[in-house]
């Protein structure tokens, strides 16, 4: 339980540091920065919400939903952004109108909000798998892209954490790994993600500049 209490904790702070820093130089960062922050500042909010909830002993799992919808709205537009090619800025706005719909069409029947969904979580980290893996298609004849660190952490973020949802009870079954073991697995994962961010940022040039 400590164990799993000082990794939240530590992506949470890890995450507050890359928004604090985003937050002083935010009139300096380009439009797609500041979609994707605020990507980052609803993923704060969301999460300090959670470990509250869960310190007070109160369902979280309903957070989970509104993350995914968060999630994916904001990385959709972020995507849209950032790749030119027009075919696939459609099959974006396709892609993200249809999950739309299932979402609003699940919670509808669904029978609570209190429930966790799993199919919800591989669809939303399918769908982003694939838009990174598409803009790393489409910047291949590029030496230098302005994104590259962060879809890096998207895709291995998303990546590992479907992989993980995926396979995770199985791992444990055969006593490869514990829950415990997992959730720091994850949360290292989280850091990588975070850092790459951080890089982007600096590469950019907007940690250099002075606020």
């Amino acid at each position: 339980m400590l164990a799993f209490r000082i990794s939240s904790y530590l992506s949470l702070l890890a995450l507050l540091l890359i928004c604090l820093v985003l937050t002083t130089r935010f009139k300096c960062v380009n439009q797609p920065i500041r979609l994707f922050s605020f990507y980052l500042f609803g993923s704060l909010l969301i999460q300090i919400t959670s470990q509250i909830l869960w310190e007070m002993g109160i369902n979280n799992i309903w957070l989970i939903h509104l993350f995914s919808v968060f999630q994916l709205i904001n990385l959709s537009i972020f995507f849209y952004q950032i790749i030119p090619k027009r075919k696939i800025r459609k099959s974006i706005v396709l892609l993200s109108s249809l999950v739309s719909i299932y979402w609003v069409v699940n919670l509808w029947l669904a029978p609570s909000l209190f429930e966790f969904d799993s199919l919800e979580t591989l669809i939303t980290n399918g769908v982003i798998i694939g838009y990174s893996v598409s803009y790393f298609f489409v910047h291949l004849d590029y030496v230098h892209s302005k994104y590259d660190f962060i879809v890096a952490g998207i895709l291995l973020f998303s990546s590992i954490s479907m992989l993980l949802f995926i396979f995770g009870n199985q791992l444990i079954d055969i006593q490869l790994i514990n829950q415990i073991g997992l959730w720091i697995f994850n949360t290292i994962i989280y850091l990588i993600f975070l850092s790459l961010i951080g890089i982007q940022l600096w590469k950019q040039g907007y940690l250099r500049q002075k606020i």
